[in-house]
């Protein structure tokens, strides 16, 4: 099992990992990575941890939202980017649950 970090104001989920906490007063994770990271600006006004999830088979920043147990894909979210992706000449990105 998995931990995410979720917006408040809108239930989207900004990162996953293998642990988080807020005992700096800021966020600090380990990401699917290995990798920990700390990030000042968010904290637990504005986001919120959820443990021992299952993640998402391919996830991407504030793509998906998380509300009571249940995921589900922003398709408007995920045009956009790809939009401005495509158009920078990117690689697509793909979200699956």
């Amino acid at each position: 099992m998995a931990t995410i970090i979720r917006r408040k104001s809108n239930n989207t989920i900004t990162f996953c990992g293998q642990s988080a906490d807020f005992d700096a007063g800021y966020l600090i994770f380990i990401g699917t990575d290995g990798i920990r990271t700390h990030v000042m600006d968010i904290t637990a006004d504005t986001h919120e941890i959820i443990n021992d999830v299952t993640l998402p088979k391919k996830y991407f920043k504030d793509c998906i939202t998380y509300i009571d147990g249940t995921y589900a894909i922003l398709t408007d979210v995920v045009d956009g980017i790809n939009e401005v992706f495509e158009a920078d000449n990117q690689p697509l990105i793909e979200v699956e649950i």
